[in-house]
């Protein structure tokens, strides 16, 4: 790191820590674009099996992977601003996700399922709200349990056949996902998504009228987050030191964009210390299992933290 680079890292991250307990300040530091704020809440949305890791990493690897074929081909300078973006983006999500394990920004409130203020039903009034597959199964199980005959009914097999589409949908992304090129990794999550979603919308749908057809309630979706039932300040210092390594990244390639010259070296440099940037993800991800051992892998905690930061994202945007 030359002494020049290196002073500018330093210099950005003291402002970066003078702000880093405010979210209006970060906002105001970082000034994201409408367009980089749209980016990166669509990125969050199809983050579908790992949630804030799976974004972290494909985040990263985006933004690592032009630098690497400047060994090669000198014409990935001219993405530089396109990864800048990304770079400031994924810090500045890293920054937030700290703030709302430290409490200081708030989790959104979770309507009650009877809650019937908001929410488009298509022009019917419903007196349902999505409910999560998990429950809708294993209310469907307990009813067949009790009395077999149920099995035969219309609506409990619709409910089965889109939970077993469900299942294979993941399965198959998952297999997928393990050999697409990174380039083809956000379309893919994209599609998946939406196949997701429409699957959980014709589930629920058949659950509705199941219920329907019974008069009483559904079981509820639970009220309250599954972040706020565990304490994950203990993640503030391991994410102020993941928030630190993707500062000097953005910094080494604000650093080059200005530069112009003579800074391939610098870049191709930060391109190969693409091992060790991910390992922090790798450590983040093992620390929430220390928190909630049985969150596995801390897939549940990820992919609310994911939800979360998609929602005060939106805020900013509006």
């Amino acid at each position: 790191m030359s002494e020049t680079l290196s002073t500018t890292v330093r210099k950005d991250w003291f402002l970066i820590n003078q702000a880093i307990n405010n979210p209006n300040e970060i906002i105001s530091l970082f000034k994201l674009t409408p367009q980089e704020l749209d980016t990166a809440i669509e990125n969050l949305r199809n983050a579908v099996i790992e949630g804030i890791f799976e974004y972290k990493r494909t985040s990263v690897t985006s933004i690592l992977r032009p630098l690497q074929s400047l060994h090669h081909d000198s014409r990935a300078i001219e993405q530089l601003p396109a990864v800048i973006g990304t770079s400031r983006t994924l810090l500045t999500v890293t920054l937030f996700q700290r703030l709302f394990c430290l409490d200081k920004l708030k989790l959104s409130a979770k309507k009650s399922p009877n809650d019937k203020s908001s929410g488009d039903h298509s022009g019917t009034e419903s007196r349902f709200s999505p409910a999560p597959i998990k429950k809708i199964l294993e209310y469907v199980q307990k009813e067949v349990r009790t009395n077999p005959e149920r099995m035969k009914e219309t609506e409990i097999k619709k409910i089965l056949m889109y939970a077993k589409m469900y299942q294979n949908e993941i399965k198959k992304m998952k297999d997928l996902a393990v050999n697409i090129p990174p380039e083809k990794k956000q379309l893919l999550m994209k599609n998946f998504n939406k196949s997701l979603h429409d699957i959980t919308a014709k589930l629920n749908a058949a659950y509705h009228v199941l219920r329907e057809e019974e008069s009483t309630p559904p079981p509820s979706a639970a009220t309250a987050h599954h972040l706020s039932r565990f304490d994950y300040s203990s993640l503030a210092p391991l994410l102020k030191s993941q928030a630190q390594v993707f500062s000097e990244i953005l910094s080494t390639l604000a650093f080059a964009k200005r530069e112009k010259f003579r800074t391939r070296e610098l870049l191709t440099g930060l391109a190969d210390r693409q091992k060790t940037f991910l390992s922090y993800i790798n450590r983040e991800q093992r620390a929430y299992e220390e928190i909630d051992p049985f969150d596995k892998k801390g897939l549940k905690a990820g992919r609310e933290f994911a939800t979360e930061i998609i929602k005060y994202l939106r805020k900013e945007r509006e």
